[in-house]
């Protein structure tokens, strides 16, 4: 990693990389990623499909769930009138 600071060059922010690096990149305004750090990051990968089936049925169920504890309530209300 990179440590960066913006430069403000004619009304136009530009990021210059620290020289000499710091040891402790926490106070760093920017920090840049090299080129094989960039391939440890992965920023397209997609969940894995069971995830996905869980996530999925459990929003379906929180929407479904009340829908059908309501319709019920009501036709037993509808049954009592």
């Amino acid at each position: 990693m990179i440590c960066a600071q913006y430069i403000d060059s004619n009304g136009v922010a530009v990021l210059s990389p620290i020289v000499p690096q710091p040891a402790d990149l926490s106070q760093c305004a920017a920090v840049v990623l090299t080129g094989e750090e960039m391939g440890v990051v992965s920023l397209t990968s997609f969940p894995a499909l069971a995830d996905v089936a869980t996530a999925y049925a459990g929003g379906l169920t929180l929407v479904v769930g009340p829908w059908l504890v309501a319709r019920a309530c009501g036709a037993v209300v509808n049954i009592i009138k």
